[in-house]
């Protein structure tokens, strides 16, 4: 097998990977007030459903993944639940409605965006607020059973404070007292998603 053959092979091998990787990465989270609303239809509370369209070559078919909330939190969905958009003091400020999560990959390095399509709510965390960083493991592509349909237990990690900056592409979710577009905590869960 010549230089040419080989360099071929391996293009065509990183090619699949990347658009494979494309694919699993540019999903749809269904969140509040849909996915909630729909996740309490279905008997468990506060459920997050992300739907992805996979193609690894073989053709496109789609996953389900739906995430079962942690003992921890409390028996309902959430009363907001969606992008960190900004941070001024104490408040938190939530956009609300469907999550998208878009990918680029150039050179093989993954740079992923959040956008929603819902209104804003501004969340207040006291010293109260019970605080938590998700550490969930996201299944790759190659984890998805044949069925397309996969549960996975949220993974929660208690934490003392929140960081000074969450940065961008983090995902909130809040349970507390709402007024109106405002909450205030009683408990405040992020998850940062990840470039790689």
């Amino acid at each position: 097998m010549n230089t040419k053959q080989i360099w071929l092979i391996v293009g065509g091998i990183v090619l699949v990977a990347i658009l494979a990787a494309a694919a699993y990465f540019g999903a749809q989270m269904l969140n509040t007030p849909q996915g909630a609303s729909a996740a309490a239809e279905g008997g468990i509370s506060g459920q997050r459903v992300m739907e992805v369209a996979v193609d690894d070559g073989g053709g496109r078919r789609m996953a389900r993944i739906t995430f079962e909330p942690a003992p921890e939190l409390p028996d309902r969905p959430p009363e907001a639940a969606g992008v960190f958009t900004r941070k001024e003091d104490n408040s938190y400020f939530v956009g609300t409605g469907n999550i998208e999560l878009s990918v680029e990959v150039v050179n093989g390095v993954r740079s992923v965006n959040l956008s929603n399509d819902g209104p804003e709510i501004e969340v207040v965390v006291t010293r109260d607020t019970m605080l938590y960083e998700e550490v969930t493991e996201h299944p790759t592509p190659d984890q998805f059973p044949e069925s397309g349909e996969m549960v996975i237990p949220q993974e929660l990690q208690p934490l003392d404070s929140l960081p000074e900056d969450l940065g961008n592409n983090v995902e909130l979710q809040v349970w507390g007292e709402q007024s109106g577009d405002r909450i205030i905590a009683g408990v405040f869960v992020f998850r940062v998603v990840r470039d790689g």
